[in-house]
């Protein structure tokens, strides 16, 4: 599915590292909340890439308020610019529900692997 995507230009895959994050790199504070309410575990790789992953978005001037936090709702309501998804095996339903709700934008984060590579991506 990916490659048919990327090869119809509707899906572009870009690289990036991530950084770890604590709450307070990250200056909204409801984001932070979700994300602490989410997942009560804050070693947990999951709450440690939504951190990460909102820690790349608000340095990138994106609105946290606007961003999906899969496979809840929208923060702060509709009108949603950006989804993030921090669950390695669920990169076809990030892609299915950007374009189910018309959101351009999707950050999904996965772990790597000792090789250096995604752990499930490849």
């Amino acid at each position: 599915m990916r490659s048919e995507l990327i090869g119809a230009g509707l899906l572009a895959i870009d690289v990036i590292d991530l950084v770890d994050a604590v709450e307070e790199d990250i200056a909204d504070r409801v984001y932070c909340r979700e994300v602490r309410m989410r997942w009560r575990n804050s070693s947990s790789p999951l709450a440690r890439a939504a951190r990460a992953a909102g820690r790349y978005l608000e340095a990138a001037d994106v609105d946290l308020g606007a961003v999906a936090l899969m496979p809840k709702g929208v923060l702060g309501g509709a009108g949603s610019a950006w989804a993030v998804d921090c669950r390695e095996t669920h990169l076809r339903r990030l892609v299915i529900y950007l374009g189910y709700h018309g959101i351009t934008n999707g950050l999904f984060v996965c772990a790597r692997s000792a090789s250096g590579r995604c752990a499930r991506c490849g």
